[in-house]
């Protein structure tokens, strides 16, 4: 598929998705982050569908909040090579909207529950902005590659006074409890 013909598909695909999302929910209101919407009034998280290539063969695909290139490329971290899947994350609805839980469901369904990744940060001189369009670095599943994080699964639940309810669809969510937290020695912590 040529570039052009690439990006009228691309165009073509984000207008059904807007015109389903205006038939299902109510009309949009601006909320306290700057997003035109809530958690409440975005669409019903739908399977990601292969959507084909962009023009620098990476492979896209969409669902009804998400349109993600998914590529492999090589990352050094102390000078080691590692293979990683880059993920290009970018609203449909061409938001700034940047949802935790979210980029964990699209890591999750994209490069695998057990995959590591990061979004990097990079110093000013190698900046990329390409316009609301986020990048995660995703490590092979189950390759510790970066010592950082927790070694044990710890999610809120109850609180909503600390982090918004779960989608009632989101197979990450309430299922996963952690019935006691690990026990964590800070004194011997580096």
């Amino acid at each position: 598929m040529s570039g052009r013909a690439e990006k009228k598909a691309r165009r073509a695909l984000r207008l059904e998705l807007r015109r389903a999302d205006a038939r299902t929910m109510p009309a949009t209101r601006p909320n306290d982050t700057g997003d035109e919407r809530s958690a409440d009034d975005r669409p019903p998280w739908s399977p990601f569908r292969h959507a084909g290539t962009n023009r620098l063969g990476a492979a896209l695909y969409v669902n009804s909040r998400y349109e993600v290139t998914v590529r492999p490329r090589v990352l050094r971290v102390a000078g080691v090579p590692y293979t990683v899947t880059a993920l290009g994350v970018a609203n449909v609805d061409q938001s700034a909207r940047h949802d935790w839980r979210e980029f964990q469901r699209v890591k999750n369904e994209l490069a695998g529950e057990d995959a590591d990744a990061i979004e990097f940060y990079p110093a000013e001189r190698r900046r990329v902005d390409p316009s609301n369009w986020f990048l995660l670095w995703c490590f092979a599943p189950g390759a510790q590659v970066i010592d950082a994080g927790m070694n044990a699964r710890a999610v809120l639940l109850g609180l909503p006074e600390v982090q918004r309810a779960f989608e009632p669809d989101d197979p990450y969510g309430p299922s996963w409890r952690l019935v006691s937290p690990p026990a964590v020695d800070w004194e011997a912590a580096p």
